[in-house]
């Protein structure tokens, strides 16, 4: 199980679309594809597969050390068929 790095800002905005759980379930999930962001100020992740209710689902984010640790920081989500990838639902893992 990763360890999560939540703070004020990227805890509020992410909540708004998708309870914290999901987001940390869908990281963890040997199911998720996960590929690099080609963003350029740090390396950053694209995790795509679905929520407990079978919602395609994209989140970016990066890896961070705090306290002597490796943490994931969730950047941004979007539901998938927001950014497009509706018409290709079928090709997005499930999750538990």
């Amino acid at each position: 199980m990763s360890k999560f790095d939540w703070d004020d800002g990227n805890r509020e905005k992410c909540a708004r679309r998708v309870p914290l759980h999901e987001i940390e379930a869908l990281i963890d999930d040997s199911r998720t594809v996960i590929a690099g962001d080609p963003y350029e100020g740090e390396t950053r992740f694209r995790a795509i597969g679905r929520d407990s209710e079978g919602r395609p689902l994209l989140v970016v984010f990066t890896m961070r050390e705090k306290n002597g640790g490796l943490y994931v920081r969730p950047i941004s989500l979007a539901l998938a068929t927001d950014i497009g990838a509706r018409t290709h639902e079928e090709t997005v893992p499930e999750i538990r």
